[in-house]
């Protein structure tokens, strides 16, 4: 068994620490999208924390987006938020400043952007993979999930009946694959 990579026991990590400090990290869409935007990086450079449009302004974006994306990274423990002169304004928190700013040696920002932009990308077009049967847990996937794509996968006897019993009119988001036992004698 290999060693994990330095950038993963990094990117494992950052991530954890995150998790911990939230109490549960349910919206890397929120983590991924300030990093994208450059919102750790800006209130990285400047002296003092922005409020919400002075934020939009400068990343050239929405106010009323850049307001909920903001209060998003505080419910996540990103970033924190003061009250000054009636108005809120935010800074990074020191894990964002460590980790997500790009400025700092320890940034994880352009493993956490790769991993937005391949590997979490790929977790919305997974295939359910379902044990074979009959093909009706397929089909009550299906119907459950309309966007899934379904595998029928069992030994060719079972496979052939679930093909013959089952009319699947969405043919093209049902496949079949039949398997080896390696033995063809047992059943």
């Amino acid at each position: 068994m290999h060693a994990p990579s330095p950038w993963r026991v990094r990117l494992s990590v950052v991530l954890k620490r995150i998790k911990a400090e939230s109490g549960f990290c349910r919206c890397p869409e929120v983590l991924f999208a300030a990093c994208e935007l450059g919102v750790f990086d800006l209130l990285a450079e400047v002296p003092e924390a922005l409020g919400s449009a002075a934020v939009a302004a400068r990343l050239g974006v929405s106010s009323r987006g850049t307001e909920l994306l903001l209060d998003a990274c505080v419910s996540l423990k990103l970033l924190q938020v003061e009250v000054r002169r009636e108005k809120a304004v935010y800074e990074n928190t020191e894990l964002a400043s460590t980790y997500l700013a790009r400025a700092s040696p320890k940034s994880q920002q352009d493993m956490l952007l790769y991993t937005a932009r391949t590997t979490y990308l790929g977790w919305g077009h997974l295939a359910a993979r379902l044990s074979g049967g009959s093909g009706a847990l397929a089909k009550a996937c299906m119907s459950l999930y309309p966007g899934s794509q379904v595998t029928v996968f069992d030994i060719p006897d079972v496979v052939q009946m679930a093909k013959r019993h089952f009319l699947f009119p969405e043919d093209e988001r049902i496949g079949f694959c039949e398997a080896s036992t390696g033995d063809d004698d047992v059943r």
